[in-house]
């Protein structure tokens, strides 16, 4: 019998797969740290118009989420055995993405962030949704960190896709969560990890939140090509681009355009927000108090007691003023000056 008729075999790796991964878990994972806390998360290329490629940092929700950036404006990353500090600035031109079922968060990384290596997603996470033919029994590899110390590689067996939920057999402990699973056969990324109590669900398919990721900000993005002025429509390379963009809520997105606000309290707390052009001021309020986790702050009883400024003009509940009629560039910044500060404790 051959050895790779055998089932739940993990495929052998030659010299230049050993290699391969040799140099991404030296190169593309970090430790993400919330306060005590600490995940894993990786630094990845996703697909984009016109062959172009995202560079994003990858982790896990539970880690990084729309709580921890609304109390903090930057990213605590470890990198390497030796803990080499890098900061991740969160200012309000970052396209940020959170999605809690994903277990995903993905945050766009600029050039002068100087992150040079990156993994690659698997493309036949777009091409064919038959996801249970393509990766189920593959073999498959986690790149994490031993109880967030030495940077570890985990081999197994992809053992069941549920929906996007995976059940693998690689090794796992709370610092894997937000580490990459990784495809052995091309040693391109396919799944995140997720910490769970169900013992069927080790991780999510990264399809889905990448697709959300790009539909959201494949306009507002400024590694995009300048698709405007070099014909979009003509040149867009159909064959490379995933399914979900060869659609009519594509063609309608490339018209839409969002507004970057930056809100800032009177104690120093930074909140940034995007919103598409169309939102009233009235519901990008709203939003905002609802992102700080203080919806009860929404409410007419307040309404003269927090002032909200943009160029000395008070930004009030109830206006149905579209938000580009106020703001018209594409970033803005917001002062929230409560006159209360012990009572509203922005």
């Amino acid at each position: 019998m051959m050895m790779n008729s055998l089932p739940n075999y993990i495929k052998p790796v030659n010299i230049e797969g050993t290699k391969k991964i040799l140099d991404q878990i030296t190169n593309c994972i970090c430790k993400v740290k919330n306060n005590q806390l600490i995940g894993t998360g990786f630094f990845c290329k996703i697909p984009y118009i016109n062959n172009a490629k995202l560079n994003v940092l990858i982790t896990s929700y539970q880690i990084i989420n729309e709580f921890y950036t609304s109390q903090y404006n930057f990213i605590n990353l470890l990198l390497g055995d030796f803990n080499q500090q890098k900061i991740i600035n969160l200012d309000p031109t970052r396209n940020i993405y959170f999605n809690k079922e994903y277990n995903t968060t993905i945050i766009e990384l600029k050039e002068y962030d100087n992150i040079n290596n990156y993994l690659e997603l698997d493309d036949n996470l777009f091409v064919n949704n038959n996801m249970q033919a393509l990766f189920e029994n593959e073999s498959i590899y986690v790149l994490n960190y031993f109880n967030g110390g030495k940077a570890i590689v985990s081999f197994g067996i992809l053992n069941k896709l549920n929906g996007f939920n995976i059940n693998h057999g690689c090794a796992f402990e709370p610092s894997s969560n937000g580490a990459p699973i990784l495809n052995l056969t091309n040693n391109k990324v396919i799944g995140i990890s997720l910490i769970t109590m169900n013992i069927n669900i080790r991780g999510n398919l990264l399809k889905y939140p990448i697709e959300d990721y790009i539909n959201k900000y494949q306009i507002n993005n400024i590694q995009m090509p300048d698709m405007f002025n070099n014909n979009f429509g003509m040149q867009m390379n159909v064959n490379f681009m995933p399914n979900m963009m060869m659609n009519n809520n594509f063609i309608n997105q490339v018209n839409m355009s969002v507004k970057t606000i930056n809100f800032k309290t009177t104690r120093g707390r930074k909140t940034n927000l995007i919103v598409k052009c169309g939102t009233t001021i009235d519901q990008h309020l709203r939003k905002y108090f609802n992102k700080i986790g203080r919806p009860e702050l929404y409410d007419q009883e307040y309404g003269e007691k927090i002032f909200i400024l943009y160029n000395a003009q008070d930004l009030k509940y109830g206006d149905t003023t579209p938000v580009e009629k106020i703001f018209k560039s594409s970033t803005h910044f917001v002062m929230v000056n409560p006159t209360n500060n012990s009572l509203f404790d922005l």
